[in-house]
């Protein structure tokens, strides 16, 4: 008998359909996007000053020590950001947003523009707080509220973004650090900032990413197999976020939810 789901399950599904898609759309148009500014950068090094200026101060830091749900992840849910990053990276190649003759427009990336580097900062946050889940298993936002009391978390941080050297939890470890002369942490905090980039530790990257925004939300346990697989399976199928059957997307997604949960369990108790 074919898989009929009730009104409650379907309204579920529909719903994070969305959200999902929207995710995964945001997760792969700024990952190209910031990609491409990077290798630009280091071609011509004199764009990161004009970006600097196009953008203004920037101190996107300060958004790792919010709330990852509400203030990260629910940007893109909530504010269709994804849509608007599509339309601007589709509309403005990189030299026309470094050149210092055109405006980068930044502000394009939320609906209510008012605040260019504010704007910038959330959708910058919102990339490293995804490469966070994908190279590490959890947001940049968790790493950084364990970095004072798990070294672990703290490198792994600053791999993803130095710049969360600036937020308290990161700062009163280095404060320790200095006081007891810790010499060994010093040296591996300059070998964390030299080499950021942690290759991805899954083949899934962004299933990995959906499934840990459902389990932050709460909602991962209520899905059932057969409701998960209406979500990754069939309704989002162009995307192409799994490519096996669904008795293997089952066990991924047990593995994957024992996985968060030992990690949430280590972090509550930390």
């Amino acid at each position: 008998m074919a898989y009929s789901p009730g009104p409650k399950e379907i309204a579920q599904i529909q719903v994070w359909g969305q959200i999902l898609r929207g995710l995964v759309i945001n997760y792969r148009t700024s990952d190209a996007l910031f990609g491409e500014i990077s290798r630009s950068i280091m071609v011509e090094p004199e764009r990161a000053a004009r970006l600097w200026e196009n953008v203004g101060p920037v101190e996107w830091w300060r958004l790792y020590e919010k709330s990852e749900l509400r203030l990260v992840f629910g940007s893109v849910a909530r504010l269709g950001m994804s849509e608007l990053l599509v339309e601007v990276a589709e509309s403005r190649g990189l030299p026309g947003l470094l050149s210092p003759n055109q405006d980068m427009r930044v502000e394009e990336f939320q609906p209510n523009p008012k605040n260019r580097a504010a704007a910038f900062a959330g959708v910058y946050a919102v990339w490293n707080n995804m490469r966070a889940v994908v190279m590490f298993g959890e947001s940049l936002n968790m790493l950084v509220k364990r970095a004072d009391r798990d070294d672990e978390a703290f490198f792994n941080a600053v791999r993803v973004d130095p710049s969360c050297l600036s937020c308290a939890p990161c700062r009163r470890r280095m404060s320790r650090a200095a006081l007891t002369q810790s010499i060994g942490f010093f040296k591996e905090l300059g070998g964390a900032i030299q080499r950021p980039k942690a290759v991805q530790s899954t083949r899934y990257p962004e299933l990995d990413l959906s499934l840990y925004l459902m389990f932050r939300g709460k909602v991962l346990e209520h899905f059932s197999e057969k409701m998960l697989e209406e979500l990754f399976l069939v309704r989002l199928a162009d995307l192409k976020l799994y490519s096996k059957d669904l008795s293997s997307l089952a066990r991924y997604v047990q593995r994957r939810r024992d996985s968060m949960a030992t990690r949430s369990s280590k972090s509550l108790s930390s």
